[in-house]
């Protein structure tokens, strides 16, 4: 895989002599290599993929049902009727999550005239592999396919095509509840942040601090199926089975996170002319970050809530392009970022630490 991804951060550098023919052949044959890792990965690689394997294998058993979400369960129901195993469902997870999100990037690169930010592809790919594909289509596959509805989702928001958004994201929620949360992005506009959203934004992390300090337990474990589903977290993890028991709100990724964040924000209007969607994804972004900081009484609930909305940093790390001179260090810089994501997930997070 760091093969694949040092290849997609070359072709990021000569993109601009591809010819479009070459282009879309090229991120096709990069599509179905994705696809193959991911459907064909043995299991056991990743963190999650023998509990799923538990779970389409015993559907019926009524013990799994605040822990996997029905649709999984009835996925896996007929899929075993069918006589198809469970590697066929990895196959159809990989196959939705990764064409889900490269058809979202390539809708998120369009501009206003028509055309397409092809220069912006390949860098948004790379940053892509090294982080969510890691995280969604390689270990959390219903989380995957959200994410990718999602982003295909954005377009429409932007566009003011709220009731499309609203129904995919209903649509996703069915599979992966906590994609639920992603409705409140409905009502978000691409239009130039004015001063009140600017003040926002920059109030995101000192008001998810405070919330932090503050603590909002007891509001989320009284919230239906959500508040039984954190106390059989917090049983997990008194068991030793799941989670941590504690979070450590500034942590190196979180901080480098923020600067980016604060940097964009105070080059918003220069993007904002280049790149029509960036006021969206940078409300969507604050939204990630104060969620890491509010939810962090519960990690597995801060790093889910976090990273749901995180998605969308796979196309601002690219928007750097646009305010860094030169370009060519600009996409170096994004490149660098892509690899030093790709090596923290695989040997500091170890994302595919194999369950015992």
């Amino acid at each position: 895989m760091i093969v694949l991804l040092l290849i997609v951060c070359l072709l990021a550098f000569l993109d601009e002599y591809l010819s479009k023919t070459a282009r879309w052949v090229i991120i096709s044959c990069v599509a179905l290599v994705l696809i193959l890792y991911a459907g064909l990965r043995e299991v056991g690689f990743d963190r999650d993929s023998l509990n799923y394997e538990m779970y389409f294998i015993h559907y019926d058993d009524p013990k799994f049902e605040f822990l996997v979400e029905w649709s999984f369960l009835a996925i896996s129901e007929w899929m075993r009727s069918v006589g198809l195993d469970f590697r066929a469902l990895l196959i159809m997870f990989a196959i939705t999550g990764v064409t889900l999100k490269l058809s979202g990037i390539r809708a998120l690169l369009d501009t206003r005239d028509g055309q397409t930010h092809y220069h912006l592809f390949f860098l948004v790919v790379a940053v892509y592999i090294g982080n969510y594909y890691l995280l969604h289509e390689m270990t959390q596959i219903r989380a995957g396919v959200c994410a990718g509805v999602f982003l295909f989702a954005l377009p429409y928001i932007a566009q003011g095509k709220r009731w499309q958004a609203f129904l995919m994201i209903a649509a996703a929620s069915i599979l992966h509840y906590s994609s639920l949360i992603l409705l409140v992005c409905v009502f978000l506009s691409s239009k130039p942040l004015n001063k009140w959203w600017l003040i926002l934004l920059w109030a995101a992390i000192p008001i998810g601090l405070m919330t932090h300090f503050a603590g909002i337990t007891s509001i989320a474990t009284g919230l239906p199926y959500i508040g039984e589903k954190l106390e059989i977290y917090e049983e997990l993890r008194d068991d030793g089975v799941m989670g941590f028991d504690e979070i450590n709100v500034f942590n190196a990724v979180f901080l480098v996170k923020q600067a980016l964040f604060a940097l964009l924000l105070m080059m918003h209007k220069s993007i904002t002319m280049q790149y029509r969607f960036f006021p969206l994804l940078i409300k969507i972004y604050a939204l990630s970050i104060f969620c890491f900081y509010a939810f962090s009484f519960m990690p597995v609930l801060s790093f889910r809530t976090s990273e749901v909305f995180g998605v969308v940093e796979i196309l601002l790390f690219s928007t750097l392009v646009f305010i860094v001179r030169p370009p060519l260090f600009a996409k170096t810089l994004v490149a660098i970022v892509a690899i030093a994501l790709f090596v923290l997930n695989i040997y500091v997070n170890e994302v595919f630490e194999a369950v015992e």
